[in-house]
């Protein structure tokens, strides 16, 4: 939560600070999962700095740490296998890899379609509705306004979605 209202605020050295006590802690609980929470947002702050071609062999390296456990279908898992695929396809659309993106944004409505319900697995937020939402944001990263709307025409967030993440549709589909 520090490290969220740290980069909502601007302070991205504050929020890497906190990136950096979160990847210590998660380390040592023997939890890894949290661990790959810590990559996901490692990779953020690679993507806030422009260095989307460190991002994306880093979250592909996560990922496959995830590969053996995803037959398993434990929601945790697949939140968070969804989850990088969702960073992965904003590296990609920032890079202009356009099909990259599709392709991340695609596994990860697959994931979101498996666990059939929004869930917040390590404040994750992921499920259909959060990637109906970042489908939207990554069209308008690839500068596809068109593109926003369209697929923003495809759905309703619904009443329950946190606010954080309906207040960020409202600004992308505004951007779009």
């Amino acid at each position: 939560a520090a490290r969220i209202v740290a980069y909502k605020l601007g302070y991205i050295d504050l929020a890497s600070l906190t990136t950096e006590r979160y990847e210590w802690a998660a380390a040592h609980s023997g939890d890894e999962l949290a661990v790959l929470v810590g990559d996901y947002w490692r990779a953020g702050e690679l993507i806030m700095t422009a260095d989307w071609n460190s991002a994306l062999p880093f979250l592909e390296k996560s990922r496959s740490r995830l590969e053996p456990d995803l037959g398993k279908n434990n929601p945790a898992v697949l939140s968070v296998w969804g989850s990088l695929h969702l960073k992965s396809g904003l590296a990609a659309a920032r890079a202009g890899k356009r099909d990259l993106a599709d392709a991340h944004l695609g596994e990860a409505g697959h994931t979101a379609q498996r666990l059939g319900a929004d869930r917040d697995d390590y404040r994750l937020c992921f499920g259909p509705t959060n990637v109906n939402i970042w489908s939207v944001g990554l069209a308008v990263e690839m500068l596809d306004g068109t593109e926003a709307v369209k697929r923003s025409e495809k759905f309703t967030i619904p009443p329950t979605t946190q606010r954080e993440r309906a207040g960020h549709h409202c600004i992308d589909l505004a951007r779009g």
